[in-house]
């Protein structure tokens, strides 16, 4: 009885570590998306509060086509004077969704005006991509 209890335990044993390694993988899977979230959203940062437009651009990917999207040539007449993300909350089951709400201060060069505006933002996880995407379009700066 005591040897066929000693064949059992390395079958066990090597299914425990494959089960362990298997989860560990998870959540290293899941850390990397996590950082590659964090490395998005503060290369979008950069491109809105410096106008940088073309590297916000790149991380826009609207599932479906807006009804106006904004364009860069809608932001010149704006000075971004501050970015600060409020809230960050799951979007979905499975954290390939996100939903962030951003404050944006900002200086109307034409009118001698200064704002802040709040921005409800959807980002998205691409698979194919492995990368984080906005799913819509730059701010809408017109609309506060």
């Amino acid at each position: 009885m005591l040897s066929h209890a000693r064949h059992l335990i390395a079958p066990v044993a090597s299914l425990m570590c494959v089960l362990a390694l298997l989860g560990g993988c998870s959540s290293m899977a899941e850390r990397e998306r996590d950082t590659r979230l964090d490395d998005a959203l503060r290369a979008y940062e950069k491109g809105i509060r410096w106008g940088e437009y073309g590297m916000a651009v790149a991380l826009i990917k609207p599932r479906e086509v807006p009804r106006r999207p904004v364009t860069r040539r809608d932001l010149e007449p704006y000075r971004i004077t501050g970015y600060e993300i409020v809230s960050r909350t799951p979007a979905g089951d499975d954290g390939a969704e996100i939903e962030i709400v951003v404050e944006i201060g900002a200086y109307d060069v034409n009118r001698g005006v200064v704002f802040a505006t709040e921005d409800r933002q959807r980002w998205y996880f691409d698979e194919e991509a492995n990368s984080w995407f906005l799913d819509g379009t730059l701010p809408n700066l017109d609309a506060r």
